[in-house]
């Protein structure tokens, strides 16, 4: 038998417990079952602690989920990504010492609070912004700063890597070369394309076209696995993917983007190019395209282009077959 003290009997009694239902908390049906201990002597409710805070625990919870707050496992799981204690998160938002401590165990957190962690959890630009205005103040470390400041940015390229995926990865298709996307051997590709001739933005698009048709033609897949669609000037990849790819690798500075004299975008390599990814006939096939193409304009190229199948019996913006890759006229 249970036993407790009960302030109207003003001493120890047994107690047994009920199940009583919240239906409303702050305006919010939350329809949450709580549990209540009461005295076998005077029959009055009885508070014990434990009990009180897991029902707490109970309401808080359900409410956050109803009233869209930010989540104790969220906010935990924020610090994770960022590799920082909860002091230091405290002292980042401007929050008391153990804030998010009383956070993480379930404790409710006002509006302002939420809004503020809500934005942080979306936002990695909000966040930098707090790191910054909190290192000036001195309310962390240079160390806390720097590994911040370094996750963070090590997560926005993630985040923009997994956007990549997710706009150019599909099911292996005629579309795609019967390959699924490779973002490895794109940067390699795009690395030593750079690296063996001017390399215009444009032009990036045809090349790729013709590497991964001319392989496709010999081995039934393709090298990238992208999607390339027909517009005026030739094939690109699908989504602007061109623009997308570089302006990724060219913030992470694996390349650089520079604006030529004739007012064009050239990409220059910054890093090492990984050729053992390829196989013998994967580098067969490239170095022989970058050979035949290497000392055309992006306009000659977009011309030679406009000779193949692949373009004149496709529509405008629909996707390219690779099945023309099997009428290809340019001669390696």
């Amino acid at each position: 038998m249970n036993t407790a003290f009960c302030t109207t009997c003003n001493k120890k009694t047994n107690y047994e417990l009920k199940h009583e239902p919240i239906i409303n908390f702050r305006n919010i049906e939350v329809n949450v079952d709580q549990i209540v201990p009461y005295c076998l002597e005077c029959g009055n409710d009885m508070f014990i602690e434990d009990i009180e805070n897991e029902n707490l625990l109970n309401l808080y919870s359900k409410y956050k989920e109803l009233a869209g707050f930010v989540t104790s496992k969220e906010i935990t799981d924020f610090r994770k990504k960022y590799n920082i204690s909860q002091r230091e998160l405290g002292y980042i938002l401007g929050f008391g010492k153990i804030t998010i401590n009383r956070y993480e165990n379930g404790a409710l957190q006002n509006q302002a609070h939420d809004d503020v962690l809500r934005n942080i959890i979306k936002n990695d630009a909000f966040f930098k912004e707090k790191v910054e205005l909190a290192f000036a103040k001195h309310k962390i470390t240079e160390k806390t700063y720097n590994k911040v400041i370094s996750n963070i940015v090590d997560n926005t390229k993630n985040d923009e890597l997994d956007d990549i995926y997710l706009l150019y990865d599909h099911e292996p298709s005629i579309y795609n070369g019967f390959t699924k996307l490779d973002f490895d051997k794109i940067e390699s590709l795009i690395l030593y394309i750079s690296s063996k001739i001017k390399l215009y933005r444009t032009k990036l698009n045809k090349i790729l076209w013709y590497i991964d048709f001319f392989y496709f033609k010999e081995n039934i897949n393709s090298i990238t696995g992208l999607r390339y669609i027909k517009k005026q000037y030739g094939p690109v990849i699908e989504e602007k993917g061109y623009n997308k790819i570089t302006s990724y690798l060219d913030r992470c500075d694996v390349i650089s983007i520079e604006e030529a004299e004739n007012g064009y975008e050239i990409i220059k390599p910054n890093d090492e190019f990984d050729l053992n990814i390829f196989s013998e006939d994967e580098l067969n096939v490239i170095d022989k395209v970058i050979s035949r193409l290497k000392n055309l304009s992006t306009c000659q190229i977009s011309e030679l282009s406009h000779q193949e199948k692949a373009w004149q019996y496709t529509q405008d913006c629909e996707l390219i077959s690779y099945d023309y890759a099997d009428d290809l006229k340019l001669d390696l």
